[in-house]
Parts: structure tokens; C-alpha cells; sequence
């Protein structure tokens, strides 16, 4: 017997954004660690004043992040927030770019999404 899951088109956007603000975060910090930094799930839940398992919830996708709890964690990690709604239908001229995600593992692996053509150096903050 086999069985069909069915996600609907408004559930795999909400997933994907989700997704998407765990991995950026993951990201920063695995940044952080390369620059010498040394920030763990307990460094941030001091500063935070909360339980580092609240910050594993949080990180791990075991518990909704609110955009409280984005803005706190982004402040816990000395991170600006950078948020943009796009136009759904890409324009003419769009590209494909690959930006990294990073598994609950860890492991950081490439992910192609389609953004607006802009310069470079105007990429830094988008995720």
C-alpha cells in the first residue's frame, strides 16, 4: 500500500521561507566560528537570557521561530535582519544563483533559486 502526501502550494512556500531563516542563521554562525569567533547555542542563550535547549528548538526546527524570535536571535549574534518580498513572476533577464544551505548535519550544500539580476556586491545580504 502506498500512500500520497499532498502539500499545497501555500504550505510549501511557508516551508521554504522557514527553511530559509534556519539556514541563514546556521550560516552566520558557522561565519562567526571561521572568523574565530566563539559563538555556541549556550553563548546565545546567555546573552538572550534563556535556556540553550531554547535555542537547539529554535535552530534544530523543533520549535516555531516568531519574528521575535528571529530578532532576538539575530541581535544575539550581532547579525542585521534583511527581509524583501519579491515579485512572484521573475522579470525578463532573471538569473539563477546558487546560494548554500546548510543540513540539520551541518553540512552546507548548494541550493540554485531564481533572483533579480543586480550587481555582485549587492548579493551580501540576501538570504
Amino acid at each position: 500500500m502506498s500512500y500520497r502526501l499532498e502539500i499545497s502550494p501555500l504550505q510549501q512556500k511557508a516551508g521554504r521561507f522557514i527553511g530559509l531563516v534556519r539556514d541563514a542563521f546556521l550560516i552566520a554562525i558557522l561565519d562567526e566560528r571561521k572568523s574565530g569567533k566563539r559563538i555556541t547555542q549556550q553563548s546565545i542563550a546567555k546573552k538572550l537570557d534563556v535556556d540553550r535547549a531554547a535555542v537547539n528548538r529554535w535552530l534544530s526546527g523543533d520549535a516555531n521561530l516568531t519574528l521575535r524570535t528571529i530578532a532576538h536571535l539575530a541581535y544575539a549574534i550581532d547579525r542585521d535582519i534583511v527581509f524583501e518580498l519579491r515579485n512572484r513572476n521573475p522579470k525578463e533577464g532573471s538569473n539563477v544563483v546558487t546560494l548554500p544551505t546548510v543540513e540539520k548535519s551541518g553540512k552546507v550544500h548548494p541550493r540554485k533559486t531564481r533572483i533579480e539580476a543586480r550587481p555582485l556586491d549587492s548579493l551580501a545580504g540576501v538570504l
